[in-house]
């Protein structure tokens, strides 16, 4: 697996943290997945002994659940092209394109069932989800059904907005964990935790 590193002073996280013991924060880091790797140096700043440790832990590709319309070309290549780059990532992506039962009868009542469970145990299943919604206020009623599951269960959730149109429905702009408007913000996007994912809010206007 990929490696992930960070250089980081115990006193400097205390700072940050001054609450927290430095006992507490080692053990937030060992529970993030990181294991001090290797003793960088020592300093001295206002008489206390800093001892810098190179923390190193595995890239762990997170389970996502990608909430889209795909009804057309455009929505069809935008899914492609997300699944594409969080794939490359290493992620473990479901893909609800991907899952449409073709052995039963599209529409059929053994189709329906099969469908809509298999999608939402992916959801339950998932560490984050990530929806891709165009025209601001409209992302079709499934994505916006995926949406409000994922929230009620408490999922990180990223929404990318290619064309960032305005206005956003009120229940997704203040559902969403990470809101993203370009390609180069997805892939740039430091995903590698769920628990990770930086806290990027619309501000733009609501309906």
């Amino acid at each position: 697996m990929l490696k992930q590193e960070l250089i980081i002073s115990e006193y400097e996280l205390y700072k940050m943290n001054s609450y927290e013991t430095d006992s507490y924060i080692n053990r937030k880091l060992y529970v993030a997945g990181y294991r001090p790797h290797m003793r960088l140096e020592v300093v001295h700043r206002k008489h206390a002994h800093i001892i810098k440790f190179k923390w190193e832990r595995e890239r762990k590709g997170m389970n996502i659940y990608l909430a889209s319309p795909f009804f057309n070309d455009t929505e069809i290549e935008r899914v492609k092209k997300m699944a594409e780059i969080l794939r490359a990532k290493g992620h473990d992506v479901f893909v609800p394109m991907e899952h449409q039962n073709k052995h039963l009868e599209f529409g059929s009542y053994a189709w329906r069932k099969a469908t809509w469970q298999s999608d939402v145990d992916a959801i339950d299943k998932s560490d984050a989800i990530y929806a891709i919604v165009s025209e601001g206020n409209y992302s079709d009623d499934g994505t916006a059904w995926e949406i409000g599951y994922a929230y009620a269960k408490e999922k990180p959730i990223v929404v990318f907005n290619e064309d960032g149109e305005e206005p956003v429905n009120l229940m997704i702009s203040d559902s969403l964990t990470t809101y993203l408007t370009t390609w180069d913000a997805v892939i740039a996007l430091k995903d590698d935790f769920y628990f990770d994912l930086p806290k990027i809010e619309y501000t733009g206007k609501v309906v």
